[in-house]
């Protein structure tokens, strides 16, 4: 597959169904990433479907096979979460998460003046400063957050 895909090939839509993620769980496993695992826990048992005001779930596909999901929650009054980004290694470094953030972004605009998240990971957390989130310190916040955007009214 070309590393420079066109539009067509690429589509973001939302995800009413966990199952759908199904093939994203044993590959973000071998990597020691255990959060698509409580993507499944969480929404089995009711504790977040990604369905309260400004919150969505996405799923990534690129010519019809899955490479990706993330979502948006609401972690309180005007303040969103983007957790559960993770996208195929055979497809990272491509834009895939570069646009499913954008997607979130977008997303979040109409419900929540800013977003935080959580990551480890060094290679997110470059993606999600490159996108303009700021770098914090998790023991210093509420939010236990490693990077926050304010969002510009639009």
């Amino acid at each position: 597959m070309s590393d420079h895909l066109s539009h067509t090939e690429l589509k973001i839509l939302p995800c009413h169904d966990p199952d759908l993620l199904g093939r994203l769980m044993p590959m973000a496993k071998a990597e020691g990433f255990n959060f698509i695992d409580r993507l499944f826990s969480e929404w089995f048992s009711g504790t977040n479907r990604f369905q309260n005001e400004g919150e969505t779930l996405l799923m990534i596909e690129v010519g019809g096979v899955l490479v990706g999901c993330g979502g948006l929650t609401r972690q309180r009054e005007r303040l969103g979460r983007m957790r559960r980004v993770y996208i195929d290694p055979d497809f990272r470094n491509r834009g895939m998460g570069k646009a499913l953030v954008e997607t979130l972004v977008k997303s979040a605009r109409e419900s929540f003046d800013e977003i935080v998240l959580f990551t480890d990971n060094p290679n997110a957390a470059r993606l999600y400063e490159q996108l303009g989130f700021v770098p914090e310190d998790p023991r210093s916040t509420p939010d236990h957050a490693t990077h926050r955007l304010v969002l510009e009214p639009i």
